[in-house]
């Protein structure tokens, strides 16, 4: 009997809006012409979904490849991958995305872990 990821997607989902909150991502697109205006111009995609941050723990902080003030987040499976050099709003502070981990065995997207800086 396989086990079911799609079940533990749902459940980490839960568990993320119960005791987490909306994490907002950004993600800055190539320029695209816009005949109304004339110009190229950077269009702004929103995501939103359920997460949860944490501190990294000073043993975990090396100074090169996690930094003071960087954070993880947990954040729940979307329709849309996060992206290295997207920004997420964390407590109205906008940090980039420097790492993203998708845990997904068995190929199922069951949660995002994001490495966030200022």
């Amino acid at each position: 009997m396989a086990f079911d990821y799609e079940e533990l997607k749902n459940v980490a989902a839960g568990l993320l809006k119960e005791f987490g909150k909306i994490i907002e991502i950004k993600r800055t697109s190539e320029k695209r012409y816009d005949p109304t205006t004339g110009s190229n111009e950077s269009v702004i995609d929103i995501y939103r979904g359920y997460g949860c941050t944490f501190n990294y723990s000073t043993k975990e902080i090396d100074g090169t490849r996690i930094q003071m003030g960087d954070l993880v987040i947990l954040l729940e499976s979307l329709s849309t991958i996060p992206l290295i050099g997207d920004v997420v709003l964390v407590n109205n502070v906008e940090m980039r995305v420097i790492n993203v981990e998708c845990i997904q065995p068995a190929g199922i997207a069951v949660l995002y872990k994001l490495q966030a800086r200022q």
